[in-house]
This record gives structure tokens, sequence and C-alpha cells, in this order.
């Protein structure tokens, strides 16, 4: 039977913010998602990737053939997909997000066209703790035939091409969206404590919610890229 893995980018707010602080923040228009929220929408189990190779690592250690289906819950670009940072408030909008770029010779902190390429060479492999020579095959190989990556990031869907560098690098099915990927707390009704559970997802900030985020790549902005 095949698996679904919920993975969630860390990010947090620099300074750390108390309850009261994020209420005031959300109820300005201000408030953006970190860690804790990404994580809320799936709910369960999901696993915190603060680097783009702790994602990879993540699928490594799955069954060969065992993936339908990577839910990427996190920030992005529109041709960087970032995989840990900070969000410092911002009294005039909403909070900036800072993500953790790659440096001269990294291809893992961040997923872009330049990494995804340095990496998907013959003869390349890389390393993770307790885990050696790992190659992008190895990595491929963990999606079953009918397999995708979703994209719930902002912007993540808005250049095609860069949807479809990440299904050719993964070979798989990937889905992103053409419009920004907004996150919606629940009703904030117990006062000093910022409510996560039943945290939801939609298209456009402002907009409204879905009541099934996996259902959202029927949607017609959805963006379907396959190798």
């Amino acid at each position: 039977m095949g698996q679904e893995l919920n993975l969630v980018g860390k990010f947090e707010w620099d300074p750390a913010l108390s309850d009261d602080d994020l209420l005031t923040e959300l109820a300005g228009g201000r408030w953006m998602p970190g860690t804790d929220d990404f994580g809320a929408v799936p709910g369960g189990t999901y696993g915190v990737t603060p680097t783009f190779g702790n994602m990879l690592g993540a699928i490594f250690q799955k069954p060969a053939g065992s993936l339908n289906r990577v839910n990427l819950f996190t920030h992005s670009n529109k041709d960087l997909i970032g995989f840990g940072g900070t969000m410092t408030k911002n009294t005039l909008a909403r909070a900036d997000v800072m993500m953790n770029t790659n440096s001269t010779g990294d291809n893992l902190t961040a997923m872009d066209p330049v990494s995804m390429s340095n990496l998907n060479q013959p003869g390349v492999f890389f390393t993770m703790p307790g885990i050696a020579r790992i190659s992008v095959e190895d990595i491929q190989k963990r999606f079953a035939k009918d397999g995708m990556i979703v994209l719930y990031a902002c912007h993540s869907g808005q250049i095609p091409t860069f949807i479809k560098s990440i299904a050719t690098f993964f070979n798989t099915k990937v889905i992103g969206f053409s419009d920004a990927i907004g996150y919606y707390p629940p009703p904030q009704t117990t006062a000093h404590k910022f409510l996560r559970t039943g945290m939801k997802v939609g298209l456009g900030f402002g907009g409204a919610p879905v009541s099934d985020w996996r259902a959202l790549i029927s949607n017609a902005k959805a963006i379907t890229m396959t190798p």
C-alpha cells in the first residue's frame, strides 16, 4: 500500500513572539505561518525538514516504490523553495520572511534550479547524518509509478518551468499553484492563546480557505508538471 509523507519547513519568529503577540499580528493582517502552523494543516505525523537535504533524506528513508504523495508545507519564492528561515514583524504589512539560501558550493539548503542541476549529474553523491552516498536516482526510486509531490508554498507554481525542473529532478509528477498559497488559522476564541488546530490553506491572500487541502490539486489554478 502506498504512503503519504507530510513535510514542513522550519521557520520561526525572530525575535520569538508570545501567543498574545501572534494574536495581535493576526488581527492586524500581518501574521505569517511558521513551522507549527504548517504542521497544523495536515495534523498527525509530519516531518520537519529545515533544509533541502533533510527533505531528500526523509524521502530516502521510505521503501522503494512506496511514496504515492509527498505534501510540502513551507515558504517559497517563484524560483526557490525555502526550508528554513525566520519571520520578522513588519508594522506596515505582512511579516517579512527570510529564507535560507544556498551559498557557494552548497546545494542542500534550498531547492532551486542550480542546486537540482548540480545534484542530478552522473556520479554525484551526497550524504546525510547516518546515510552515506545517496544519489538522485536513489531518491527517485522511492516514488510509486503514480507518485506526486504537492507544493503548498506561496508562489511555488508561478513559473511553470520551475515546477517542470522539480518534476524532472524527482522523476515524478509535481503540482504547484499559480495563485499564492495562503494559510488560514481557525477562529481565535481563547484569550491569550493562539489556536492552530483546524489550520487551513487556500488560494490567494484575503481569499477563503478550502475545506479539503488534499483536493486542492483539482483546482483550476493547480499547475501540474510531469518529468
